[in-house]
């Protein structure tokens, strides 16, 4: 699959060929089906850039989250973005009686918040190696009060504990 990944790399990014985002998804397609964390990270930025099809920021979260689910700090930080613009929207939303465009239902069927998550999601983004991350994570902890940042350390934290195994903030 790592032959097929850089094969995609070198369309996707034009080194000694034409660039060409359709071919370069075609092998990113077959390297993510074989479980390359990489290919499904590369497979997200490009529906949510609407590089080689529409964008579909549905289809976009969900190759972010079976990378993220794998470890993959870029796609981790990209999912903490999307819940936080509400890009995802329709991937982690649950129907809901929402008091504020922030509540959705995800964890437990508890009302929860966007903000936890994404806080979550850039804890995990951090802690695999995304420098980035913590731009983005001292945002957050600076609009939400200790309960929610200790909620969603606990968070992040299960999910290293297991692997991402018992995850609550993946639901696909």
């Amino acid at each position: 699959p790592e032959a097929q990944h850089n094969l995609g790399m070198l369309n996707y990014q034009g080194h000694g060929l034409s660039q060409s985002f359709s071919i370069a998804k075609r092998w990113f397609n077959k390297s993510a089906k074989q479980g390359l964390r990489e290919s499904h990270y590369m497979l997200g930025l490009m529906f949510f850039q609407g590089e080689g099809s529409q964008k579909s920021p549905d289809r976009a979260s969900a190759h972010f989250s079976t990378a993220g689910k794998n470890g993959d700090p870029n796609a981790l930080y990209m999912l903490a973005h999307m819940m936080l613009s509400g890009d995802a929207e329709t991937s982690y939303r649950k129907p809901s009686n929402r008091k504020s465009p922030f509540d959705f239902i995800g964890f437990d069927n508890q009302q929860s918040n966007q903000l936890i998550a994404s806080l979550s999601l850039s804890l995990l983004a951090a802690e695999n190696g995304q420098a980035s991350a913590n731009e983005l994570i001292d945002f957050l902890r600076s609009q939400l009060d200790k309960e929610s940042v200790f909620a969603a350390e606990t968070l992040s934290a299960k999910c290293l504990e297991t692997e991402y195994q018992t995850c609550r903030i993946f639901l696909n």
